[in-house]
């Protein structure tokens, strides 16, 4: 299991679910479905909306030297879900939007680097 996973997982007091017919899998294909919202500007079901629903839920497990969540608990109330996206977005949106330039392949190709310990350098993704 790769170094970030373990750390995750050890970070989550109780094991994560994602809800499969929700934007992180599911897509606008298809019209006989309900349509799926876009995540903070990315469309549902890419690696972009991923990366963004996984910054944002880490932001609620996650504390600031101020002992404060970096983001406030949303449950339940759509817009301050929407606010804490933006707030991910402003921090991490120049990153996210680069996932859009990697290859499935080129990735995969790190995975498997980076799983085997021989990759060091942190912008092994660089196109």
């Amino acid at each position: 299991m790769p170094r970030l996973l373990r750390v995750l997982f050890q970070l989550l007091p109780q094991p994560a679910h994602v809800n499969v017919n929700g934007p992180f899998y599911s897509g606008n294909a298809f019209n006989s479905r309900l349509s799926m919202p876009n995540i903070g500007g990315f469309l549902p079901n890419t690696r972009e909306a991923r990366v963004t629903i996984l910054l944002h839920e880490l932001g609620h497990l996650i504390k600031g030297s101020d002992k404060r969540w970096l983001l406030p608990n949303d449950g339940g109330n759509d817009y301050l879900s929407q606010e804490n996206t933006k707030h991910v977005i402003a921090l991490c949106g120049d990153q996210i939007r680069h996932l859009s330039r990697i290859s499935f392949a080129r990735e995969l190709q790190v995975a498997r680097t980076t799983s085997s310990g021989s990759a060091t350098n942190a912008n092994v993704l660089k196109p």
